[in-house]
This record gives structure tokens, sequence and C-alpha cells, in this order.
């Protein structure tokens, strides 16, 4: 795969403020915005599934879709651990950013990020390329860490 020194991937355990925060650094740095989860379930949207399809032809559909967004350049691409983790060799090539948060500042949707917070604090420090430590929920403050 192409290397995108112009595309960067953000990572937060806090999934909505991570999403906050790529777009407006998107904005401020004139790249396009693409959110991986939603860029991901408008491509399968319209596929049928069928009960005897598993999560590995989900899974392998997911990295279809991916290995076809991530061959674009200037992007500021927001993920999540799930999808960083099952598709990691498809990321390898683009710098990543983790936003680190306390666990106290994750949200009641990121309850499993929240239940292993310890192990995917850790795997994300050893695995992406900057950590943006913050306190508190602050995309401004982000962005000036950036």
């Amino acid at each position: 795969m192409k290397s995108f020194p112009n595309t960067l991937v953000i990572i937060c355990l806090n999934g909505e403020f991570g999403k906050m925060f790529a777009q407006k650094l998107a904005r401020k740095l004139d790249k396009t915005f693409i959110n991986c989860e939603s860029y991901i379930a408008e491509k399968l949207l319209n596929t049928e599934l069928t009960s005897a399809q598993s999560i590995d032809y989900l899974e392998k559909q997911e990295k279809v879709c991916l290995e076809n967004c991530l061959v674009k350049e200037n992007l500021i691409v927001n993920t999540n651990f799930d999808i960083y983790k099952r598709n990691k060799s498809l990321f390898e090539r683009i710098k990543l950013y983790y936003i680190k948060l306390p666990a106290s500042l994750l949200s009641d949707k990121d309850k499993i990020n929240l239940l292993s917070y310890d192990n995917r604090n850790m795997y994300l420090m050893d695995n992406c390329h900057q950590v943006i430590e913050l306190s508190k929920l602050d995309v401004n403050e982000a962005l000036k860490k950036f």
C-alpha cells in the first residue's frame, strides 16, 4: 500500500470527542474529513445479508471499504479502536494520533472502551505515532497541542 504523508488518523476512546476534534482539525488544515465508522456503514447500508453470512464476511467488507477510503490523499480520518485494531495493517503507512483522555471523560456510548480502558489505552500508546494527552474535553486545547 502506498504511503500517504498528507493523511492523518485520529483515534480517541471517547468516540464523539475524537470525531469532533478530527472534523475541526480537517477544517483548520483544509483537508477532507472521513469518519471510518460512518463511511463503512454508508457503504454497507444497501448490502443485503443472509443468515449464512458471518461476522467474517462483514469484516472482509469493512476491510474493502477501508482500502477504498484510505487510498485517497489529504485526509483527516477518524476511527474507533475496534476498526483500527481489526485493520491495523491498512493504517501502517499513515500517521496515527491518539487523543488520550482520562477514563472519567469517556461517555456512556463508550462503555466497551471504558471497561477495557487500561488495555486499550496501553495498546494505543504503544502503536500510535503521537499521543495528545488532555485532562478535559477541550477541542481547542487539543488543536493547540497538535
